[in-house]
C-alpha cells in the first residue's frame, strides 16, 4: 500500500515535470514563431529599397533632362534679351541678304508690282459694309446699290492715293539712320486714315501695309549699303592720303640717305688722297675734307629728321575701351589715335555721343599703329558687332582674350611700348545710376503699399 502511494507520488511528480518541460518548450518555440514573417518583412524591405533606387535614378534622369532644357531656355532667353536690347536702342536688324544695289532695286520692283496688283484687284483697301444711296421715287434699289458701290470705290481710291502719296514722301527721305522714325510715320499715316474711314467701315488692309513696310525696309537697307560704300570709299581715300604722305617721307629719307652715302664716300676718298698728296694739293684736299665733313653732318641730320617724321606718321596709340552702360558687357572698341601729345582726348571726345562715358582697359604705343590695329581687328574679325561696316570698331570678346592678343602681337612684332592695363574700370556713373533706379523702384513700391 505504501509502495503504491510512493509510486503514485513519483508518477505525479514525473507528470508535473513533463508538463513544466512542455510549457518551457512551447515558450522557446514561440521565440521562433515569427521567423517566416521576418523573412517576408526583410524581402519587403529589399523590394522597397530597390523601388526607391529605381525612383531615385528616374529623378536623376529627369533632373539631367531638366538641366538640358533649362540650358536651352537660357540660350533662348539670351537671344530674346539680345533682340530686346537691340530694339531698345533703335537698332535695325537687316531683313535681306542682298549684296549689290541692283539686287535691292530688283526686289523693290517686285514689291511695287505686288502693290499694283493688290490695288487692281481691289484688296489694298476694302469696305466691310456695302454702301447704298438712299432710294427715292426716281432711284431704283439696283441703281442705289450701284451708285453706293461707285462712291465706295471712289472713297477707297482717295484713301489709297493719300496713303501712297504720304508714304512716298517718307520713302524719299529714308536714310541709313532714320528707319525707326520712318516706320512710326507710316504707322501714324495708316492709323489716321483708317480711323477716319472707320465710320463707314472701310480700311487699308494689313497685307498692303506689309508691302509698304517691305518697300521701306528695302529702301532703308539700300541706303545703308550706299552709306557703307561711301564710308568705305572715304576710308580708302584716307588710307591713300596716308600712304602718299608716307611714300613722300620715304622718298625724302631715301634721298637723304643717298646724299649721306655720297658724302661719306667722297670724304673717305679725299682722306686717302690727302695722305699721299704734298704741298698745295694737300692743302686743297684738307679744305675739301672740311667741306665734305660739314655736308656729311648735314646729310646725317636730314636722315635723322626724315626718320623721325616717318616714325611720327606711323606711330600712334591703341585704345581698348568699353561702355557697359551704353553697349552691355564684353563689347569693346579697339581703336587708334595719332595724337601723341594728348591721346586721352581722343577717348574723351567720344563721350558726348553716348549716355555714359567710355572707360579704358588697355592703352599702349605702337611704332606702326595702323599695322597693329589691323592685326587686332583681324584677330577678332568674326566677333564684329557690325558685320557690314568695318569702320565700326566694336567687338564681342572677353577682356582676357584681348589681353592675350595684345601680348601675342607684342612678342611677334616688338613694336608695342608702354602697355598700360587698367584692371578694374568702375563704370561709376552707370553703376550709380542703376543704384538710384533700384532705390526709386523700392520707394515707389513702398508708397503704393502705403
Amino acid at each position: 500500500m505504501l509502495f503504491l502511494i510512493l509510486l503514485t507520488t513519483a508518477l505525479g511528480a514525473c507528470v508535473g515535470y513533463l508538463y513544466q518541460d512542455r510549457i518551457r518548450l512551447k515558450s522557446r518555440l514561440s521565440n521562433y514563431s515569427g521567423l517566416a514573417s521576418k523573412e517576408d518583412y526583410e524581402h519587403q524591405l529589399d523590394e522597397g529599397i530597390a523601388s526607391k533606387q529605381r525612383f531615385l535614378q528616374k529623378m536623376i534622369a529627369e533632373k539631367e533632362d531638366l538641366q538640358v532644357h533649362i540650358g536651352t531656355l537660357k540660350r533662348q532667353l539670351f537671344d530674346l534679351e539680345e533682340e530686346a536690347y537691340v530694339q531698345a536702342f533703335g537698332l535695325y536688324v537687316p531683313k535681306y541678304d542682298f549684296i549689290t544695289a541692283g539686287d535691292f532695286e530688283d526686289s523693290l520692283k517686285t514689291v511695287k508690282n505686288k502693290q499694283r496688283v493688290m490695288i487692281k484687284e481691289g484688296i489694298a483697301a476694302i469696305c466691310h459694309t456695302p454702301f447704298m444711296l438712299k432710294k427715292g421715287s426716281q432711284v431704283s434699289e439696283k441703281k442705289a446699290e450701284k451708285e453706293g458701290q461707285k462712291m465706295t470705290e471712289s472713297f477707297l481710291k482717295l484713301m489709297l492715293k493719300i496713303f501712297n502719296s504720304e508714304c512716298d514722301d517718307v520713302m524719299e527721305k529714308v536714310l541709313h539712320n532714320n528707319i525707326n522714325s520712318s516706320e512710326n510715320k507710316i504707322k501714324t499715316i495708316i492709323n489716321r486714315l483708317n480711323k477716319t474711314a472707320e465710320i463707314i467701315d472701310c480700311e487699308i488692309t494689313q497685307d498692303y501695309l506689309r508691302l509698304k513696310f517691305q518697300e521701306l525696309y528695302i529702301k532703308h537697307e539700300l541706303a545703308c549699303l550706299r552709306q557703307a560704300e561711301k564710308e568705305s570709299e572715304q576710308d580708302l581715300k584716307e588710307r591713300d592720303k596716308e600712304r602718299k604722305k608716307i611714300d613722300k617721307e620715304l622718298k625724302v629719307l631715301e634721298e637723304a640717305q643717298r646724299r649721306e652715302e655720297d658724302f661719306r664716300k667722297a670724304l673717305e676718298k679725299a682722306i686717302k688722297e690727302k695722305e699721299q698728296a704734298l704741298g698745295q694739293k694737300n692743302k686743297e684736299l684738307e679744305s675739301q675734307i672740311q667741306q665734305l665733313s660739314i655736308e656729311l653732318e648735314e646729310a646725317k641730320n636730314d636722315v635723322e629728321k626724315a626718320n623721325n617724321k616717318l616714325k611720327s606718321w606711323k606711330e600712334g596709340y591703341i585704345y581698348v575701351i568699353s561702355n557697359e552702360g551704353s553697349f552691355r558687357e564684353n563689347i569693346y572698341r579697339i581703336c587708334m589715335t595719332r595724337r601723341l601729345r594728348d591721346p586721352d582726348a581722343y577717348v574723351s571726345s567720344m563721350n558726348p555721343a553716348v549716355p555714359f562715358p567710355f572707360e579704358t582697359h588697355f592703352k599702349f604705343l605702337s611704332e606702326d599703329v595702323t599695322d597693329t590695329l589691323k592685326r587686332l581687328h583681324e584677330r577678332f574679325s568674326d566677333r564684329r558687332v557690325n558685320k557690314i561696316n568695318d569702320r565700326r570698331e566694336f567687338f564681342r570678346a572677353s577682356r582676357e582674350e584681348i589681353e592675350k592678343a595684345i601680348d601675342d602681337i607684342r612678342k611677334e612684332t616688338g613694336i608695342l611700348k608702354s602697355i598700360q592695363r587698367y584692371d578694374s574700370p568702375q563704370s561709376w556713373e552707370y553703376l550709380r545710376t542703376k543704384t538710384l533706379e533700384k532705390s526709386d523702384k523700392v520707394n515707389s513700391s513702398t508708397q503704393d503699399i502705403a
